[in-house]
């Protein structure tokens, strides 16, 4: 009886477990099927991810209007805040799954404003990673969405 409480916890652990993709790689911007809405598009996006859930690491690269920008992020997928800095203060973070997809929600600091962000993480079927972003600012709402491949 302990046996098959154990095996079956343990097959639940690993369906579990199997949801969860691992987002690791260097990812780049597919323009063409991208989307930043009312933001100017950069010329060059691309994120380096290490992944080893519940640990992961985002590097950001981009290249745009106001030149060449980098940024690193560290995240917890289990839902422990996290503190990162950006050029603006201090974001902080909660990241976690739902089902197949890695949502993190953060609130930042844009001119003395409180500005909440939602990011959804979500790897398709065709290998693309697609990142949506929602932001609520005190000028309006808007979404972008940024679509890479390895």
């Amino acid at each position: 009886m302990k046996r098959s409480v154990f095996l079956a916890l343990t097959t639940a652990w690993l369906v579990a477990a199997a949801d969860k993709p691992n987002l690791s790689g260097s990812w780049k911007m597919v323009a063409e099927k991208s989307d930043f809405g009312r933001m100017p598009a950069p010329t060059k996006y691309e994120q380096t991810i290490e992944h080893k859930d519940p640990n992961l690491k985002v590097t950001i690269a981009q290249t745009g209007q106001n030149g060449d920008r980098s940024n690193d992020f560290v995240y917890h997928t289990g839902g422990k805040e996290t503190t990162n800095d950006t050029r603006g203060g201090q974001t902080k973070s909660k990241a976690k799954w739902q089902a197949d997809a890695l949502v993190i929600n953060s609130t930042l600091t844009i001119r003395g404003n409180e500005v909440p962000v939602v990011e959804r993480y979500s790897l398709g079927a065709d290998g693309l990673l697609t990142l949506t972003r929602k932001l609520t600012t005190p000028s309006g709402d808007f979404e972008t969405r940024i679509v890479m491949s390895k």
